[in-house]
């Protein structure tokens, strides 16, 4: 955790000039452990709805330090869900009377600059690293929710102040984050990538420091988010970084296999990016065989024209184009596709999803227009297929939209 809460040189804040910072010792448990997490969020504040919501800031405010925590357990979780809201809004008037809270009557919420830099000043390790994360859970639930997919466009409204808090929160409380495996590392490196405002050189820099911090934290062999995202940022490097990669991927399905098998997604989906890798490296030949055994342990275990090896046909489809083996790869890439067509009989949301996958490899192996047209395909079976209130539904087709939206801004791109 580091120590660098508060910059000597920070300019006063609009709204906050006048105020003095409240007596800390008078304020109640409820609203100190409010202030707290609105200090440790930064001057951006948070939006209130999602303050007095967030479960995370209930229990931090019925268990903050100096508060004790209740013994009896499942009657003290009831009466966070019951009672959380209320505590929050009681603490936020509160905190206003004593000017400490500021725009407390609008959507968005924010600690006076004096309020926040006493807070922090005060906050004993215990306490900054439990409220750090009660923060993150916010804002990463706000960002997450107001996103269709963590893949979509820039969302000039959204995500650059939700960059901000998140930096803010990174800056103050990362090892507490890395600590708790907590997921706003992972949105933040996510939304890295579409930032108008970052480089490439700044998601790299996002994922090698999470890769290097988990293997400290969690010793190595720990399976994490961030090597595969490390490993996708090289990929998309016009091979420049290829043996690294295949070297990232090869511990990446190692860590994948030890903790969930060898027929899990996350191990199939490792050996995949592995053989793109390969692919990359000049290495089809090893690639291609490399595919061809691993298709026939994961369809051996989940049967032939599973979703679940939609990945490794991509993969295997691509190594035997890196081979020159163009129309062949292109003639069993179709077949494997009418396969799952096919598969009438069976679970329709696995074959739309296998199709949404498809779609990506084609756009990879730049048959844009066909991936276009083949996503437009997957919206309009997954509206008449699939019942209206069935929430897959809505995921695919947000996955589909978002994939189709980003591939027509490349295809205008070109024209």
């Amino acid at each position: 955790m580091t120590d660098d809460r508060l910059s000597a040189d920070e300019p006063p804040e609009a709204g906050d000039r006048d105020r003095a910072a409240p007596d800390l010792a008078r304020l109640s448990k409820s609203a100190r452990a409010v202030l707290d997490v609105l200090a440790v969020l930064g001057p951006q504040g948070v939006p209130k709805a999602a303050l007095r919501e967030q479960m995370s800031v209930h229990r931090y405010v019925f268990a903050s330090p100096g508060r004790p925590r209740s013994a009896l357990g499942k009657v003290a979780h009831v009466a966070i869900i019951l009672k959380g809201e209320a505590e929050v809004d009681a603490a936020l008037r509160r905190l206003a009377k004593k000017g400490a809270v500021l725009d407390a009557r609008t959507a968005t919420v924010r600690a006076s600059g004096p309020a926040r830099r006493a807070a922090l000043s005060d906050l004993s390790e215990e306490a900054l690293t439990r409220a750090v994360v009660a923060a993150a859970d916010t804002v990463d639930v706000c960002w997450t929710l107001g996103l269709e997919d963590v893949d979509a466009p820039e969302d000039p409204e959204l995500d650059p102040p939700m960059r901000v808090r998140a930096e803010g929160l990174l800056e103050i409380g990362f090892e507490a984050l890395v600590e708790a495996d907590h997921d706003l590392l992972d949105t933040y490196g996510y939304r890295l990538r579409h930032s108008t405002e970052h480089t490439v050189d700044d998601e790299l820099d996002h994922w090698r420091r999470l890769v290097a911090e988990y293997e400290r934290v969690h010793g190595p062999g720990r399976l994490s988010v961030a090597l595969w995202e490390l490993g996708r940022v090289l990929h998309r490097q016009n091979g420049d970084h290829a043996q690294e990669v295949v070297e990232l991927y090869d511990d990446f399905t190692t860590d994948a296999r030890r903790a969930h098998g060898p027929a899990a997604a996350s191990t199939l989906a490792g050996r995949a990016a592995r053989a793109e890798a390969l692919t990359r490296a000049g290495r089809a030949q090893e690639a291609v065989a490399d595919m061809e055994s691993a298709l026939a342990e994961a369809e051996g275990e989940l049967g032939a024209f599973s979703a679940g090896t939609t990945h490794l046909h991509l993969a295997l489809a691509a190594a035997r184009r890196g081979t020159g083996g163009n129309e062949e790869a292109e003639r069993r890439l179709d077949e494997t596709l009418q396969a799952y067509e096919a598969q009438s009989g069976g679970d329709p949301h696995e074959t739309l999803d296998a199709r949404l996958t498809f779609a990506h490899g084609l756009e990879e192996a730049d048959r844009t227009d066909a991936a276009a047209e083949a996503l437009r395909e997957v919206l309009a079976d997954c509206r008449a297929r699939l019942r209206f209130y069935d929430l897959r539904r809505w995921a695919l087709i947000s996955r589909a939209k978002s994939q189709l939206a980003t591939l027509e801004t490349d295809i205008a791109g070109a024209e």
